[in-house]
């Protein structure tokens, strides 16, 4: 996958907004939880923020933005780049596409991936800290990170916490997309997507009151 850090360039100065609590009980305002990020350390990105009239929600490899009707501001955090990110990637090319069904199909096999449907979850090993979870075998298959007591989910009926080695890649226009992140883009109404002709990694998308981008692989070599 792309850099994170190449979405997020870094800047000067930094930007401050207000931090949007969402309603889960409205649908609008729930579906952009989806594209929050709980671990990046650069910026608080667990919670979408207000810049201008849109409310914007990212996880450094996608951005989503919309107009909220009467949000709730609670604080104030610093913000990514906003402005300049949408400038850098916003530039549709090519007519825009329904999200099908077919285009969320895994079909391309690339380094890195993560599985389609838990996308590499961590869970708790539990309270107790052994040398191995069960054994240095097990620790070394699933991942076990001794600093948080934590090991990919054994749970998932697709990859069952083990490195995923089948398709988990699709192709949508021409990029090579993670199926797992397109899945949050396809639960938008009426999602449709796009090429941007200045980043030709970059999906863009729009769905009812909504538009965003989306970062695939920066090339399309692939290990099929």
């Amino acid at each position: 996958m792309v850099s994170r850090r190449s979405f997020l360039q870094a800047v000067a100065a930094a930007l401050a907004a207000p931090i949007i609590d969402l309603r889960q009980h409205v649908p609008r305002e729930n579906l952009m939880l989806n594209f929050c990020d709980q671990d990046y350390m650069r910026y608080n990105l667990q919670q979408p923020f207000g810049h201008g009239s849109l409310t914007y929600a990212t996880d450094s490899l996608a951005m989503i933005r919309t107009e909220l009707l009467n949000r709730s501001e609670v604080g104030e955090m610093r913000i990514p780049p906003v402005d300049r990110v949408w400038h850098d990637h916003w530039n549709p090319i090519g007519q825009w596409r329904e999200l099908d069904d077919g285009m969320l199909i895994p079909t391309i096999t690339r380094e890195y991936q993560m599985c389609p449907k838990c996308c590499g979850e961590r869970v708790s090993y539990g309270e107790a800290f052994p040398p191995y979870p069960d054994s240095e075998e097990l620790a070394r298959l699933h991942h076990w990170d001794p600093d948080d007591n934590m090991l990919r989910n054994r749970s998932c009926d697709v990859c069952h916490g083990l490195d995923y080695e089948c398709a988990g890649f699709s192709d949508v226009l021409g990029v090579h997309h993670s199926s797992f992140m397109l899945k949050r883009i396809a639960a938008l109404p009426n999602a449709m997507v796009c090429r941007s002709a200045s980043v030709d990694h970059a999906v863009l998308f729009r769905a009812d009151g909504f538009e965003g981008i989306s970062l695939g692989c920066s090339d399309k070599e692939d290990n099929e």
